[in-house]
């Protein structure tokens, strides 16, 4: 059911915008526009407001973090396991796995959102292997951390 509700939620994002969510794509667009089109070259909305929404969408997502942080102490407490939630890491961290996962991103021609919700709603084969990758890599990197 969750599967099929997610795909479903596919269909209003592809009427208003006539593409995918997808958050590689919308650092791009926001990393053009942002080097006046000298980075990510032809993404930039100085170039074409079309996909004005996509760097809206990342602006959001980490106003949306900043937000939970702000909050975190009154969510914080234990996980559903009952293990108690940890402290966060120290931001040159976060930026540089930030950075990492970005251009993981961009090397892979998608990230998480874009192939594993948008391109198999749309059962797309790349999307559907690049999923497994992604998340391939993320159960091998945790059993290197588990037993390492």
């Amino acid at each position: 059911v969750g599967g099929m509700a997610l795909g479903l939620a596919q269909v209003p994002v592809r009427v208003v915008s006539g593409d995918g969510l997808g958050t590689a794509t919308s650092f791009s667009i926001l990393v053009s526009t942002l080097s006046g089109n000298t980075l990510s070259p032809g993404k930039s909305l100085l170039h074409s407001k079309k996909n004005w929404w996509q760097p809206a969408f990342v602006v959001l997502v980490f106003v949306g973090a900043m937000f939970c942080d702000t909050l975190g102490p009154s969510l914080q407490g234990a996980s559903s396991e009952g293990v108690p939630v940890k402290e966060g890491f120290p931001p040159m961290q976060m930026a540089l796995g930030a950075f990492l996962a970005i251009a993981g991103a961009r090397v892979a021609g998608g990230c998480t959102c874009g192939h594993g919700v948008s391109g198999t709603s749309e059962l797309s084969l790349e999307s559907f292997l690049g999923a497994a990758a992604i998340f391939g890599g993320a159960i091998a990197t945790k059993c290197i951390m588990v037993f390492t």
